[in-house]
């Protein structure tokens, strides 16, 4: 599968800015982490329970699209660990959900499609360097350049 060029993702976040709801926007953001999971799981310098914590930030970010999720729930969450540790897949899974966090850690909200645009750009990141060596994208030609 192919990812959309940043060009075609801030053309389809803007066109849907203020025609539909901020969380069609986070879906899209949650979706995003996910395709790059393996990439979260796998940081060597993040310790196993700060990558749970991120792993329970995704999961209550996506039951926010469903239904509301309470403090109680939120506050099992070490926020500020997570949002300051590992690479471009660890931060996008751990700003997924910045507003969901931010009342309980004293933060400011966010613009969700914003928020939505700089995790596709994460995400863009860490799948190119996903790519196995020597697999070539449809739009990359196999001989060398001149």
């Amino acid at each position: 599968m192919e990812l959309p060029s940043m060009q075609e993702v801030d053309r389809l976040l803007n066109s849907l800015r203020g025609r539909v709801d901020p969380m069609v926007a986070r879906r899209f953001a949650c979706t995003c982490v996910r395709s790059i999971w393996s990439k979260v799981e796998a940081q060597r310098h993040v310790s196993p329970d700060t990558v749970a914590h991120c792993h329970r930030a995704v999961t209550l970010t996506e039951q926010s699209l469903v239904r509301p999720v309470d403090d109680s729930d939120l506050l099992t969450v070490e926020f500020e660990v997570i949002t300051n540790a590992g690479n471009e897949a660890f931060m996008a899974a751990a700003h997924v959900g910045w507003n969901l966090f931010a009342s309980l850690n004293g933060l400011s909200q966010i613009d969700e499609f914003d928020n939505a645009r700089e995790i596709a750009s994460w995400q863009r990141v860490q799948a190119d360097q996903m790519r196995p060596a020597g697999k070539f994208g449809p739009s990359e030609k196999w001989w060398p350049r001149s």
